[in-house]
C-alpha cells in the first residue's frame, strides 16, 4: 500500500514536471497605474463581445442538450453528505431562494464549498428524468431555448489597459462520461463548459476553449485568434459528445496528451449560436457580478445574482463505492460528483489558460486528429522492442493512466 502511494506520488510529480516543461510560461504584467475596471452596472455589453462570439457545434449524436437554469433549479436541492439541508426544508425554500445573494451571504463559505445541488429524484434511469436531457437541439438558425451566459471582465489591472476577457459559458444538466477499456466512467449531474476570448482594444487576440476543468490539456489550450476556423470573423469551436468539452476543431480528441485510450469526439453537428439567446454580466474583484444593460432595469434583482457566486457544486455528490448503483474500477467510477459553477472559472486571472499560464498556440496542435482518426501514440510501432510490449512499459502506461485520470478528472470536476 505504502509502495503504491509512493509510486503514484512519484509518477504524478514526473508527469506534472514534464507537462510544465512543455509550455513556455508567460509572465503577466500588472500595471502600476491603479486603474479600476471600467465596466459598471447597467453598461451595455461591448458590441465586440457579440460580434466575435464563438459559434459552437454540438455533436450530431448529442442527447444531453443545453439546459435552462431555472428548470435545473426546479429539480435539485442543496445537500451535504447526501442529506438535504435542514434550513432549506424548514423554511420551504425553493432552490432559487437558497441561491439568493442574501441567503448565500448568511452561509459560511466553508459550508457552501461542501454543498451539492443534488437531484431531488433518482437519476439512475436517464429516460425517466427528462430534465437531464435539456431543452433539445437548437433550431435551424442556431438559437437554443437555453440561454448562454456571457461574462465580460476588464483586465486593466491584471494584463494592461485595453485588455478585456469575455467568457462564454454553456450549461447542461447532465454530463455523460467517456469509456476506458469498454467501461464508462465520469457521468455526473450538471456540466459547465466555457470558451474565453481575450480582446485588446476590441479586437480578438486569443481564444481559449476549455474541457474537463481546463486542466493541462495538451490539445486544448489557448490559441491565437487567427488560428481557429472563423465564420464572418467569429471563431468556431466544437462541443464533445456527452462530455461537452470544447475544442478548436472536429475529430477525435486525446485530451490527456498521454498514451491512454480516453477520447472526446467532436463533429460539425448542431449549430449553437450563443448570441441569439444570452444573459450577460460584468465581473470584477471589486464589485463582484453585476447586470449589463441587456437586462432591463425592472428585471435586475440583485438577489438573483447569487447563483453566479455559489461556491458549491452544481450536481450530486459522488456516490460511495458501496452504493449498488455505483461501479468503480480502481479510481474510475461511473458516477462522479457535480462540477463547480461560474465562480470557479478564474474570471479575474491574468494568465491565458483556465488553470495555469500557457503560451498561445500559433497552430492547431497535431495531437488533435480530424475526422475521428485515432491518436497515433508513440507506442504504436509494431516493433516488440517498444515499451508497449514490455513489462516495464505496461507498468509505466498503467501508472500514467492511473495518475492522469486522477489529475484530469477526479481532482478537477
Amino acid at each position: 500500500m505504502l509502495l503504491n502511494a509512493h509510486l503514484s506520488l512519484l509518477t504524478r510529480n514526473i508527469i506534472l514536471t514534464l507537462i510544465a516543461r512543455s509550455f513556455q510560461v508567460l509572465t503577466t504584467t500588472i500595471p502600476a497605474n491603479g486603474h479600476l475596471p471600467y465596466f459598471t452596472a447597467n453598461q451595455t455589453l461591448p458590441q465586440f463581445a457579440l460580434d466575435f462570439a464563438p459559434l459552437v457545434y454540438l455533436h450530431s449524436d448529442e442527447v444531453f442538450w443545453p439546459s435552462d437554469l431555472n428548470q435545473h433549479f426546479d429539480n435539485v436541492q442543496p445537500q451535504i453528505n447526501f442529506t438535504t439541508l435542514e434550513s432549506y426544508l424548514a423554511s420551504a425554500q425553493t432552490t432559487q431562494d437558497f441561491l439568493g445573494s442574501n441567503n448565500l451571504q448568511s452561509i459560511d463559505p466553508t459550508q457552501q464549498e461542501i454543498t451539492y445541488l443534488s437531484a431531488k429524484q433518482p437519476i439512475f434511469d436517464l429516460d425517466s428524468a427528462s430534465w437531464l436531457r435539456g431543452v433539445g437541439p437548437p433550431d435551424q438558425s442556431g438559437k437554443s431555448a437555453a440561454a448562454s451566459i456571457i461574462i465580460a471582465v476588464d483586465k486593466t489591472q491584471q494584463v494592461g489597459p485595453g485588455w478585456v476577457d469575455v467568457f462564454y459559458l454553456f450549461f447542461y444538466s447532465y454530463n455523460r462520461g467517456n469509456y476506458f477499456y469498454n467501461n464508462r466512467f465520469g457521468d455526473h449531474v450538471a456540466d459547465w463548459e466555457n470558451t474565453m476570448i481575450r480582446f485588446k482594444d476590441g479586437k480578438p487576440m486569443y481564444v481559449t476553449p476549455e474541457a474537463h476543468g481546463g486542466q493541462v490539456m495538451l490539445g486544448n489550450s489557448a490559441f491565437k485568434y487567427e488560428v481557429l476556423e472563423r465564420v464572418n470573423g467569429r471563431p468556431v469551436v466544437y462541443s464533445a459528445n456527452g462530455t461537452h468539452g470544447m475544442y478548436p476543431q472536429a475529430g477525435q480528441q486525446n485530451y490527456t496528451g498521454l498514451p491512454v485510450a480516453i477520447y472526446d469526439v467532436t463533429d460539425r453537428g448542431h449549430l449553437w449560436d450563443p448570441k441569439l439567446n444570452f444573459k450577460s454580466f460584468f465581473f470584477s474583484n471589486e464589485n463582484g457580478f453585476s447586470y449589463t444593460a441587456d437586462t432591463p432595469v425592472q428585471q435586475q434583482d440583485p438577489q438573483k445574482l447569487g447563483w453566479l457566486k455559489f461556491l458549491g457544486y452544481w450536481g450530486d455528490q459522488k456516490l460511495e463505492a458501496s452504493n449498488p448503483h455505483q461501479t468503480c474500477i480502481g479510481p474510475m467510477c461511473f458516477y462522479e460528483g457535480g462540477p463547480l459553477g461560474p465562480q470557479s472559472k478564474s474570471l479575474s486571472r491574468g494568465w491565458i489558460c483556465g488553470s495555469s499560464d500557457c503560451k498561445p498556440e500559433s497552430s492547431l496542435p497535431t495531437i488533435l486528429r480530424p475526422g475521428g482518426q485515432r491518436y497515433n501514440s508513440p507506442y504504436s510501432s509494431s516493433s516488440t522492442t517498444r515499451s508497449q510490449y514490455s513489462l516495464s512499459g505496461l507498468i509505466l502506461r498503467s501508472l500514467i493512466a492511473y495518475v492522469a485520470i486522477h489529475i484530469l478528472f477526479f481532482n478537477t470536476f
